[in-house]
Parts: C-alpha cells; sequence; structure tokens
C-alpha cells in the first residue's frame, strides 16, 4: 500500500494539498482519513467540495482495486 500511496500522493498533488490519507484498499474498498483543519472549514463544518472529493477518491481507488487487483503500480 506504501508504493500506492507514493504514486497517488506525487501523481495528484491534491490528495496531499486536502490532507487524505488513504488508510486501507483491496477488493472494492477504500477508506480515506482527514484531519479536519481551519482552512477546509465553512462555518464551522467541512466544506461540501471537501467531502466530496473524499468520496470521489474512495470510490475511484476502490474500482482501481477492483479493476487491478494485483496493484496497477509497476
Amino acid at each position: 500500500m506504501e508504493e500506492l500511496k507514493n504514486f497517488l500522493y506525487k501523481r495528484i498533488p491534491y490528495y496531499s494539498t486536502l490532507g487524505l490519507e488513504l488508510q486501507e484498499i483491496g477488493n472494492g474498498i477504500a477508506i480515506f482519513e482527514i484531519l479536519m483543519r481551519e482552512e477546509l472549514s465553512q462555518n464551522g463544518m467541512i466544506h461540501g467540495g471537501v467531502l466530496a472529493s473524499l468520496v470521489d477518491s474512495s470510490c475511484a481507488c476502490a474500482a482501481f482495486s477492483l479493476i487491478f487487483p494485483e496493484g496497477y503500480i509497476t
């Protein structure tokens, strides 16, 4: 998973900017965590765009885990 994380953060700097942390991936499941920070909030709650990015990233990585179950990084 470390190799995949390095690939994602290098190819998609947006992950690092938001602070998305891939915690688990495999068999159609991808779990990300994000630390709530002031700059990601609006009116004291996490901004909807941040949540949309979290959902989008989780779905994409979960799909990749099914399409490329052995990993797609060489």
